[in-house]
């Protein structure tokens, strides 16, 4: 049985001021950092293929989780691009009016939904989808939007607005690929 961990970065100092980083590479802050070593305690002994966005939180986090095994970094799991929206406070005025992820359809300098869905696609089918011949788990390290467009994807599904995956800092979902389901480990599923 292969299980598909999808694990949300750690806290970085932008979230704490509520700012949109999209591809804005943060560092983990400290919480950020208690938090993977969290995760990493309850992933001890899992046998994983551990892969990881480039972001520095992303990494940050992959590589504390791996604690000494293989991260292999993959372009495809970064963040979308929020273009002039990039370090923005995200109030509750900004997220009424735009929505999160999939109310920016087309963004200045950014990057659109369909991009990051063909992202995902790309990721899975030469990631995922890949007969291994062994018993290891695969471990995601990503950013909220494109691990909601890799879950939806997995479930065969489009990604909107009404089945965004919001996952909270530093916690994650397991999905089955023998029984097409996502449970919750850790986190939040809307």
């Amino acid at each position: 049985m292969t299980n598909i961990y999808l694990v949300r970065h750690g806290e970085t100092e932008f979230n704490v001021a509520n700012r949109l980083q999209g591809v804005t590479d943060i560092p983990l802050n400290s919480t950020g950092i208690k938090k993977a070593e969290c995760l990493a305690h309850s992933l001890r002994g899992e046998h994983l293929y551990i892969y990881s966005s480039p972001l520095k939180r992303a990494m940050q986090t992959a590589r504390i989780i791996a604690d000494g095994r293989s991260v292999e970094i993959d372009a495809r799991l970064r963040e979308r691009n929020y273009g002039d929206y990039e370090g923005i406070n995200l109030s509750t005025k900004f997220r009424d009016r735009f929505g999160f992820g999939f109310g920016f359809p087309d963004i200045k300098g950014g990057e659109s939904i369909n991009g990051v869905i063909e992202r995902a696609d790309a990721f899975i089918n030469s990631k995922i989808k890949v007969e291994r011949g062994d018993d290891k788990n695969i471990l995601v390290v990503a950013h909220g939007f494109i691990l909601s467009c890799i879950a939806n994807r997995l479930l065969n599904r489009r990604p909107t607005f009404e089945n965004l995956m919001a996952l909270r800092l530093g916690e994650y979902v397991i999905y089955n690929k023998n029984t097409n389901q996502i449970t919750v480990v850790g986190g939040q599923h809307d």
